[in-house]
């Protein structure tokens, strides 16, 4: 990997992992991507394992994995977002082409993976699975003991709504970054409270990254909306069950896992009608569903 050092906390070397770190390019504020590295190979060779995971797909995998597929050496990659789409924000001297670029290098490299992991049904649809006879789908979790209704505070509601939690409580949680579409927040606060008007929510935004800025330029200062930055712990549980909805305007992801979190918080949850969101989401039954970047 290329992220994070032994001095990170909950590092893996901390808990008796042997990590080998390699180049990458830090294309959101603390989130790399790793690039190919001789290290890596030279590691594989001393440890000879019998299988190995990638933890999506990166540029270090374009490079190993054909190198892995010459030794008959069982490669999965478990696949966390949809990377395609991920490329059209990142950086890079490839520009607009990035996409393009990215779905070239899936339809050659995938055949020679051993297995896929998915999380929903949209990606098994993208060509470079099709005919793949091992891909299957992977599940995540959610602790229904942290993220529970019972957390929900009044002094927490308070805080987030600035003074009026006799309003109704709209919370985003999440990385505030490009890639994730949050400058749809600032739209979105703009066109429900319009000035003049009475307030008819109060909007909490919790976490950080590259857009906070500009997101907190542009409506941070206003009082139906709360940004506090990154929230943790029991805070957070606290936080998310005492909101009324959470929103998203993410379609770069697969399946966020702070749609189940704020489900099992009691929580009504509004997200776009794209990729895994409606596996959860049955629009008008049990939450609701808006076009995608509407």
């Amino acid at each position: 990997c290329s992220n994070g050092s032994p001095t990170t906390h909950l590092a893996p070397e901390n808990y008796g992992a042997t990590v080998t770190r390699g180049p990458g390019v830090e294309v959101q504020p603390k989130h790399k991507i790793t690039l190919p590295s001789p290290h890596f190979l030279v590691a594989l060779m001393r440890f000879k394992p019998h299988i190995i995971q990638f933890f999506d797909f990166t540029p270090c995998a374009i490079f190993v994995v054909p190198f892995l597929w010459w030794l008959g050496i069982p490669v999965v990659i478990s696949h966390h977002s949809r990377i395609d789409l991920y490329a059209a924000y990142v950086p890079g001297f490839i520009g607009d082409y990035s996409p393009q670029v990215v779905r070239a290098a899936c339809e050659i490299v995938f055949p020679l993976v051993t297995g896929h992991l998915l999380i929903d049904g949209s990606q098994k649809d993208q060509s470079w699975f099709q005919g793949h006879a091992n891909t299957r789908f992977w599940a995540t979790g959610c602790d229904l003991e942290f993220f529970h209704p019972s957390k929900a505070n009044p002094e927490t509601r308070a805080i987030c709504s600035n003074g009026r939690p006799d309003l109704p409580l709209v919370v985003f949680v999440g990385r505030l970054s490009p890639e994730k579409q949050v400058d749809k927040l600032i739209d979105l606060v703009k066109v429900t409270n319009l000035p003049g008007e009475p307030e008819l929510c109060r909007f909490a935004i919790i976490g950080h990254g590259d857009s906070w800025e500009s997101i907190h330029r542009e409506i941070g200062n206003r009082p139906d909306v709360y940004m506090p930055g990154a929230v943790t712990g029991e805070q957070l549980a606290s936080t998310v069950a005492s909101a009324d909805i959470f929103f998203s305007p993410t379609v770069t992801g697969t399946l966020d896992l702070v749609f189940i979190e704020s489900q099992a918080a009691g929580i009504a949850v509004v997200g776009p009608r794209a990729v895994a969101v409606p596996l959860v989401v049955t629009d008008g039954v049990n939450d609701r569903l808006y076009d995608p970047l509407d």
